[in-house]
């Protein structure tokens, strides 16, 4: 583990090109490491040999479980924390930023014993970002959330909604939404300049299916394309593990599945597409993708949920059902180039942080 003063814990490795966790890591390492702060990712820690840890995020539907394999997934993240909370007494730590705390259980444990200061970094509030199935459950986890973040000197949001929640409960937050690194953004330009010369074939879906509300959206927006879209546009459906979505019936003649596309991949049909839709009806934090859309200029149609802590960007087209999708992406697809006006929020990242700790 790397020798830092002051040291951020994420659940996600720092990679480009991975998932929103990722890219979301990438941004807050950009933002830190000038006041030198280490990024280690847990996935790096065993994940066997620990004892056996109750919570109430291993789920009970056997669906979930069973598309994920996600309690053997719990159990391996809760066996990693264990081994990191036996190493944070030899790390000589002066402040700490620890993802999604109901993921760490020991290892916040062994932070409010040593009284060592720590700040949590919300990806998404967990209670929150699952298929409502088990509301008692969920209370189970909010509950749980609640306590461990109250404890934190600070916590980092990307979401308005969740920074407004947590600032009503009394909790000190930080808003600090998504905008991609330096590098991304120029690669995103250069999708902006190519569609400029490019003939527009098709609309596409993208997203994460192996998480719940996004693989959710995914399978009703495939199953009532036909209905919805009438034969006029073609769909593609990429992202990380859009190969579910094969599983559903739907039929896929009028669409394409595009699974783990690579980056080349990914910048041809962002330049060819006419559009990306965006379709949840529940989740938790923020999309990253909005905001990369908007800078790639490609305009994007969202329903209500999914456009959650974006309802400011004007070149945002919203739907309240999927019978409005025709009128939205008639509009979206009429209109200018779109724009995006998140602004980067760096220094009073640093500063909130600072005062915290």
């Amino acid at each position: 583990m790397m020798k830092h003063k002051n040291l951020y814990i994420s659940r996600f490795p720092l990679r480009t090109g991975g998932h929103g966790g990722n890219r979301r890591v990438l941004q807050i390492h950009d933002a830190l490491v000038q006041d030198a702060w280490g990024v280690f990712d847990i996935a790096q820690m065993p994940t066997d040999g620990g004892p056996e840890t109750p919570s109430p995020l291993f789920s009970n539907d056997s669906g979930l479980d069973t598309r994920y394999n996600y309690n053997a997934y719990l159990h391996g993240q809760f066996n990693r924390d264990f081994h990191l909370s036996r190493q944070i007494k030899d790390l000589d730590l002066n402040a700490v930023l620890l993802d999604d705390p109901v993921f760490f259980p020991h290892t916040l444990h062994e932070l409010s014993r040593l009284s060592i200061p720590f700040g949590i970094v919300l990806h998404n509030m967990e209670s929150m970002a699952r298929i409502p199935k088990d509301t008692q459950q969920q209370f189970s986890i909010f509950h749980e959330e609640i306590a461990a973040i109250s404890q934190s000197k600070l916590c980092v949001t990307i979401s308005r909604e969740e920074t407004w929640l947590l600032e009503n409960m009394g909790i000190n937050c930080f808003y600090y939404p998504y905008y991609p690194t330096k590098s991304l953004e120029d690669w995103l330009s250069a999708v902006r300049s190519a569609r400029n010369q490019s003939e527009k074939k098709y609309i596409v879906s993208l997203g994460t299916a192996f998480n719940p509300p996004t693989y959710e959206g995914m399978c009703e927006l495939a199953t009532m394309w036909d209905s919805v879209n009438r034969g006029k546009e073609f769909l593609i459906i990429a992202g990380f593990g859009a190969s579910l979505i094969k599983q559903i019936d739907a039929n896929f003649e009028s669409i394409y599945i595009a699974n783990n596309v690579s980056e080349d991949e990914m910048f041809t049909i962002l330049t060819e597409c006419k559009a990306c839709i965006i379709h949840q009806h529940s989740g938790a934090g923020a999309l990253t993708k909005i905001p990369e859309l908007l800078l790639a200029g490609v305009p994007v149609i969202a329903s209500h949920h999914a456009a959650r802590s974006y309802y400011d960007q004007s070149s945002l087209f919203m739907y309240d059902t999927l019978e409005d999708l025709p009128t939205a992406l008639a509009a979206a697809t009429s209109a200018p180039p779109p724009r995006c006006s998140v602004m980067r929020r760096d220094e009073g990242l640093r500063a909130s942080i600072a005062r915290a700790f």
